[in-house]
């Protein structure tokens, strides 16, 4: 009975599959990102990492969909050094009030009604509309940032690109 239980531990713990990454490099001086992803295809996560380069302005778009489900993100400035996740750290006591942070991660869709028109009146926030585009934004600060200004500001990054006219 035990080496049944020990081939059957070998087993399920050898057979273990780590979820794919997905990585993002952010320039030293950006506090919020965004990613929008304009197309409705999907990329198998299963066979590749996917790797984003954010640039200066904290923008990017992407041509392909991002998968539901969970991924293991990973966030590090150019110069390679990576980013915490602030509320894991709380938790452990490990807090280091000098240390930049991944404070929030917020996603959304956003759907335009009449072929694209993009007047602030025309949007829907959340929405389930199929044709709506999904965008995943982060903010990055220290302990002792404003997260209700940073919030604030990575919203008005993402009004800035859906409400032009």
């Amino acid at each position: 009975m035990n080496k049944i239980l020990v081939i059957f531990l070998i087993l399920f713990l050898g057979c273990k599959k780590e979820n794919p990454k997905e990585i993002f490099t952010v320039p030293n001086n950006v506090n919020n990102f965004i990613v929008i992803y304009r197309q409705k295809k999907n990329i198998d996560y299963n066979k590749q990492n996917i790797e984003y380069k954010i640039p200066k302005n904290g923008i990017l778009f992407v041509d392909f969909q991002r998968k539901k489900g969970i991924l293991n993100q990973i966030v590090k400035f150019e110069d390679g050094t990576k980013l915490s996740d602030y509320a894991m750290d709380k938790f452990r006591n490990n807090i280091e009030k000098s240390e930049i942070y991944i404070l929030d991660r917020i996603d959304g869709k956003i759907a335009f009604q009449n072929n694209n028109q993009s007047n602030i009146d025309s949007i829907y926030l959340s929405t389930e509309n199929k044709n709506s585009t999904k965008w995943i934004g982060f903010i990055l600060g220290k302990p002792n940032s404003n997260e209700n200004e940073l919030r604030r500001k990575i919203f008005k990054k993402v009004d800035s690109i859906f409400t032009k006219k």
